[in-house]
């Protein structure tokens, strides 16, 4: 029987494999730990940043930008993944590694800050990991997930869970780190409208023939409808959902309180 790990690295692989693109979601995302991010004061030249789960790169070298005295290492377990962050954002202070959270040697230091987007909702054991970013943050510690109600579709993109609200803060109490800022996003607009109209249409778009598929990701530039299309969705994510205290869309930002 495949494992949440076996396919979630089949899916990202895949995934991975095509053209980066610029999402409304994305974006927005990314304007949510950017903004969270301008809560860490200072971190010291060559600094230790340390991103689990990467990906692709792009929230990795969001933060690297933040902290660009940082040298900053973001692990993935994907090929695909680690190839486009190498491709695209690798540099002397800005590393990629193929690997996943069980390789001990990346346990073997601390780090001033470690970030983990999009991650745990993935995990069959999340508080595995978790423990091992507690024993290693020397400081902070800035994650990302998705809370509320798990809709279907979110299996196909290899979700097993989606947090409650004040779970992960109980959670990292107890390890002694309290919040430094929390966003709960995306009420109405990612959810439920997003996600409803996502439900309904995900059969349509999971039937559509693979050759059209793949001519839509890789056609570069996207065409203008598609490009207008993502800057009316970002807009009414960014300016029309809330940000703060009301949604399913968590970003935090926490301290370590232990001597």
């Amino acid at each position: 029987m495949s494992t949440a790990y076996d396919i979630n690295k089949e899916i990202y692989e895949k995934n991975y494999s095509r053209r980066l693109v610029s999402s409304p979601w994305r974006r927005w995302l990314h304007s949510l730990i950017s903004d969270v991010l301008d809560s860490i004061p200072y971190l010291s030249q060559n600094t230790e940043i340390l991103d689990v789960g990467c990906g692709n790169g792009d929230k990795t070298y969001l933060v690297h930008q933040k902290f660009p005295n940082s040298k900053t290492l973001g692990i993935d377990y994907t090929k695909a993944g680690i190839d486009s962050a190498n491709t695209n954002y690798g540099s002397r202070s800005l590393c990629f590694l193929c690997t996943d959270a069980q390789d001990i040697s990346i346990w073997e230091k601390q780090y001033e800050l470690i970030t983990c987007f999009e991650v745990l909702e993935h995990l069959d054991d999340w508080k595995e990991v978790v423990d091992k970013i507690c024993n290693n943050s020397k400081k902070y510690v800035l994650m990302s997930f998705p809370t509320g109600k798990m809709r279907k579709y979110e299996v196909n993109f290899g979700h097993v869970r989606n947090f409650k609200k004040g779970e992960m803060e109980g959670y990292l109490s107890q390890r002694g780190f309290r919040p430094v800022k929390l966003y709960y996003s995306g009420f109405p607009f990612l959810n439920p409208i997003g996600k409803t109209v996502m439900a309904l249409a995900f059969p349509l778009v999971r039937n559509m023939k693979s050759k059209e598929l793949e001519k839509t990701r890789k056609n570069s530039p996207p065409p203008f409808t598609t490009s207008l299309y993502s800057r009316i969705v970002y807009f009414i994510l960014n300016k029309c959902s809330t940000k703060k205290n009301f949604g399913n869309q968590f970003v935090g930002l926490f301290i370590n309180q232990t001597p």
